[in-house]
């Protein structure tokens, strides 16, 4: 009797369960149309500003002269050489001493140069900084002093 009590159970659960999906589907599908209205109003300002700047330049001018000579140099043999005045006469034994002395606005002191820096001046057109007469020489022609 207890096996007839739970078969019976089971199938009115399973009709209950059937009834219950039945009625508890999704409704058929619904159109829904929304209608959206936009409404723009537009403002235009007009702002005008006016900025007056003063602006006050004051450029001041100074010449300083500053006086280094004489001046006392010890070379690398530890020989010590003074120097009385600026010179006046420069020979310039490296490319890289010529540029230098190009930056330094120094041209027209130099008398005499070593060929690499005659050929760099040349392709540089650094020509006004060659003396009229520059050609490669030998140093102790042109009598240097103090050695």
């Amino acid at each position: 009797m207890a096996s007839k009590v739970w078969i019976a159970a089971v199938v009115v659960v399973a009709i209950v369960a059937w009834f219950a999906g039945y009625y508890s589907r999704a409704p058929a599908a619904q159109t829904t149309t929304v209608v959206t209205t936009y409404s723009e109003t537009a403002t235009t300002t007009y702002s005008t500003t006016v900025t007056t700047t003063y602006l006050t330049t004051v450029t001041t001018t100074a010449t300083v002269v500053v006086r280094y000579y004489p001046i006392t140099v010890v070379d690398a043999l530890n020989r010590t050489l003074q120097i009385a005045a600026e010179p006046a006469r420069v020979v310039s034994l490296a490319p890289s001493i010529t540029q230098m002395l190009v930056a330094l606005g120094l041209c027209s002191r130099i008398v005499g140069l070593d060929q690499f820096s005659y050929q760099l001046l040349k392709e540089l057109n650094y020509t006004s900084c060659l003396p009229a007469d520059a050609e490669v020489v030998e140093i102790n022609a042109m009598s240097p002093t103090g050695f």
